[in-house]
């Protein structure tokens, strides 16, 4: 047997956890999405507004900082995404104002952009520490999810996804979060692996790609920060057939990951979908019909259903068990 170099010792290594991971992913067929309402049905005050009223916010604001003076103008309701939104309006501003180019205001915006988002992660790590109520509630429904043992994907900083899971094979030793398991796609406020807690430059925040402006203001994309790695996202979801999605708004900023995962090309795959209360489930049905260019169409070769999350837990529970139950 030929020995390995041992310069090449950790770099074979790194090729072996990797393909150990795209096997442990493969062995699922489900995938289960989590957006900013997830965390909210647990119970923490993490929603937009929350954070627009927090001290953390209102400092950047004391301060001068333009841009979140004007988000905070701009806001309209508590969803996650009108934040990312007032980034690339703000841009849009910003270039019909001062003419695309100008690069003492590309500087301003960048600093400013940098500064929020050191105080977006003060005021998460701050919350996510608190004590709330909920938790249990939702922990009923994520136990049904596990029955799937689904590769998690969630778009959330917080650690709380990883607190809710009653699934050992997700941790590996010292408790450190299994990126095959779960994926926490646009970062992470703490480090499992280091214990410590993540710079600003591990997290994802901004817009998609679909939302252009001018390349002074390229900071923005999601797909030009550190840790955005959508290949390998996409790869994953190719392989599963079914979708659970709670607490996503589907929003224009994230509109590059559900387009893929509402393809048109998608045939005999299952989404069980979230929506808290009647309207909301209005919306996403909405956007959903145009990501799928017709969501009457898109159901004849797949399966999709809709839930109330807002409704009593036990009902929301036995309907997710009973749709779960038919899948098998």
């Amino acid at each position: 047997m030929n020995k390995i170099p041992f310069e090449k010792i950790e770099e074979v290594k790194e090729e072996i956890r990797k393909e150990l991971e795209l096997s442990v992913s493969r062995t699922t067929s489900a995938m289960l999405f989590l957006g900013n309402g997830f965390d909210l049905s647990c119970g923490y005050r993490v929603c937009y507004n929350d954070f627009y009223n927090s001290y953390e916010f209102q400092e950047q604001v004391r301060c001068g900082s333009d841009l979140c003076n004007s988000i905070s103008n701009m806001r309209n309701n508590e969803l996650w995404s009108d934040l990312e939104c007032g980034l690339y309006n703000y841009s849009k501003y910003l270039t019909t104002r001062y003419g695309e180019g100008d690069s003492f205001m590309a500087d301003k915006f960048k600093k400013e952009f940098r500064d929020l988002k050191f105080s977006l992660l003060n005021y998460l790590n701050r919350m996510q520490k608190t004590s709330v109520e909920g938790i249990n509630t939702m922990q009923s429904l994520f136990d049904i999810w596990s029955k799937l043992h689904p590769q998690i994907v969630t778009f959330n900083y917080t650690n709380i996804t990883a607190a809710s899971v009653n699934d050992a094979s997700v941790f590996g030793p010292q408790g450190i979060i299994r990126p095959e398991k779960m994926i926490y796609q646009h970062g992470m406020i703490y480090n499992t692996r280091t214990t410590q807690s993540n710079g600003i430059h591990e997290i994802v925040l901004g817009i998609d790609d679909s939302q252009k402006v001018e390349e002074m203001h390229s900071f923005l994309y999601k797909s030009r920060q550190k840790r955005f790695n959508i290949d390998r996202l996409f790869h994953d979801m190719d392989a599963k057939r079914i979708y659970v999605i709670y607490g996503c708004s589907i929003g224009d900023s994230d509109k590059t990951y559900f387009s893929h995962l509402f393809g048109i090309e998608k045939e005999n795959k299952i989404y069980l979908i979230y929506g808290h209360g009647e309207e909301k489930l209005k919306e996403l049905e909405s956007k959903i019909d145009c990501l799928t260019s017709g969501l009457d169409g898109f159901k004849k070769n797949n399966r999709v259903e809709f839930i109330n999350s807002r409704d009593m837990c036990e009902n929301v529970c036995r309907k997710t068990y009973e749709i779960l139950c038919k899948t098998s």
